[in-house]
């Protein structure tokens, strides 16, 4: 039921603009793809994600059902585990939940595709795993489930900004000073 909070008032402004907004540069990625000359300008992860939804179906709007699910699974689990973690309790979650379901930049940038959205929806989870990290004193590092997230999180940052190594590079110094 939380994530149709979450997801419904995207679902709805994603229905009053379809097809939603592609970033005039982002279509280029795709007509790359699609021609099988890829450049590395802008993100192949996310191209190849992308593609078969902006140029196999009849409209790319299609690709916004799919970052509205990105995003909606990237909040729910930071939302979950922050939770979990005891920063708030239930009446904070749904305030929590209610701000990320409500907020109009958030539901707007839903309707922008682009592999910097879909960067920025991920630093989320992200962030919540660094927050576990430290709250665990590493003992999270402990679970394969949550090495093989944190690890895949660090290569999709990555892979969807190159400059975001500088990430991984902070990321992993702080980790190995501070535990």
């Amino acid at each position: 039921m939380d994530m149709l909070v979450l997801a419904l008032p995207s679902l709805i402004v994603w229905g009053m603009t379809y097809p939603g907004y592609i970033q005039a540069d982002h279509q280029n990625t795709i007509a790359d793809i699609a021609s099988g000359s890829p450049s590395e300008w802008h993100s192949l992860l996310w191209g190849y994600l992308a593609f078969p939804f902006i140029y196999m179906t009849r409209s790319f709007g299609v690709y916004g059902l799919v970052q509205i699910g990105i995003f909606t699974v990237a909040v729910m689990y930071s939302l979950c585990k922050m939770k979990e973690l005891g920063f708030y309790g239930r009446k904070g979650y749904r305030i929590a939940l209610l701000c990320f379901a409500l907020c109009p930049t958030y539901v707007l940038y839903n309707l922008l595709y682009s592999s910097d959205v879909v960067f920025a929806i991920l630093l989320l989870p992200l962030t919540v795993q660094i927050v576990e990290v430290m709250t665990t004193v590493g003992k999270s590092f402990e679970r394969f489930s949550f090495c093989l997230g944190f690890g895949l999180l660090l290569y999709c940052e990555y892979e969807l900004r190159k400059n975001a190594v500088l990430i991984a590079i902070v990321v992993i110094t702080v980790l190995f000073l501070y535990l």
